[in-house]
């Protein structure tokens, strides 16, 4: 997340700023509705992040949305699955 910010702030003053402003935008859709967002495992959701390639990879708690990855779209599918190593 932070070097995406990075990289598009580079590209273009305040683009990384944008970025960061659609991602919380993208976080508040999956609070308000956790279970409308694509199921991409058992477990795990997929919600895409508008304007940028980047799409937010979360799972339900019980009272807990955790997000295990902001996924770059351009990049290998299912890497995000090396993050749940932990879980």
């Amino acid at each position: 997340m932070v070097a995406a910010a990075e990289y598009y702030e580079a590209a273009s003053s305040g683009l990384g700023a944008s970025f960061l402003d659609e991602l919380e935008a993208t976080v508040r859709r999956i609070q308000l509705d956790t279970e409308t967002w694509r199921k991409i495992s058992e477990n795990h959701r997929k919600c895409r992040i508008r304007r940028f390639p980047f799409a937010i990879i979360y799972s339900l708690g019980k009272d807990e949305i955790l997000i295990v990855a902001v996924m770059d779209l351009r990049q290998g599918p299912e890497r995000w699955k090396d993050r749940l190593q932990g879980e």
